[in-house]
């Protein structure tokens, strides 16, 4: 699998600056290799298939789980332990064993455990906020940097651009979300504001949080963010489109 900036081997445009690119990417890999160092002491210990369900999970799961090194697995190899974790597959120690992995493979092109709600009310099961304090702080810059990949990648696409913002928003906070959108430098990021004005939010972030996101939409700083954008040379269907949704957003303008 590839990961969000790479694609069949070739890395993907994140922006304008190839040293921005160089940095983004080792802030990315420093961030995850923060993520396994520190929960590097959680580790299987005893018999897992006594901590979990005899109906719930099958023998050959748990082999297939213990088959490979950590690195090495795959969604299919950890998906039902990601789903069924603390509360029929294990306990909270093995939940950290595997958090990495989990976490990392958010970063993959091709993933379908970004929108999975069972994987990630996981974190909240497990009630991660009380954890020790350098698991919290490793979690939450390692999705921070996640973000800030997803909003630079010209590649993401809207489905993935949501999904991450749900959860950003729903552990990191809405408004360190739109603070890292605002740094971003790439035009694929202004278009999908025009996305999200002209089709819709349909995203799940709670009412406060959709509030706070729509207020931001109408800010000073996203007009300016699109003006940048438009005089640039793009195309004439995006400019058209980025036009519309700059004079929905201007005639709701709120300082």
């Amino acid at each position: 699998m590839d990961a969000l900036w790479q694609v069949t081997g070739k890395r993907m445009h994140l922006g304008e600056n190839v040293k921005e690119i160089e940095i983004m990417e080792n802030d990315f890999n420093s961030k995850l290799e923060n993520l396994y160092k520190v929960f590097k002491p959680y580790y299987i210990s005893g018999n897992l298939r006594e901590r979990s369900c005899e109906c719930c999970v099958t023998n050959e799961e748990i082999k297939l789980l213990l088959s490979k090194q950590l690195k090495d697995l795959s969604e299919d190899d950890i998906g039902h332990f990601m789903r069924s974790a603390i509360t029929t597959f294990g306990e909270i120690s093995d939940y950290k064993h595997f958090l990495p992995r989990i976490l990392e493979l958010l970063s993959f092109q091709n993933s379908t455990i970004i929108d999975d709600f069972l994987t990630f009310e996981k974190l909240n099961y497990g009630e991660w906020e009380t954890w020790n304090e350098d698991e919290i702080v490793v979690v939450k810059e390692y999705l921070e940097s996640l973000w800030y990949i997803v909003i630079n990648n010209e590649k993401s696409t809207y489905y993935q651009i949501e999904n991450v913002l749900e959860i950003i928003a729903k552990y990191i906070g809405m408004k360190k979300a739109l603070k890292i959108w605002e740094g971003s430098t790439a035009d694929k990021s202004v278009e999908y504001i025009v996305d999200f004005v002209l089709n819709g939010l349909s995203m799940d972030v709670g009412k406060k949080n959709k509030q706070y996101f729509l207020k931001w939409l109408h800010s000073k700083k996203v007009l300016s963010m699109m003006e940048n954008v438009y005089f640039k040379d793009i195309d004439f269907d995006f400019s058209k489109r980025l036009s519309i949704t700059y004079t929905i957003l201007e005639r709701d303008y709120e300082e």
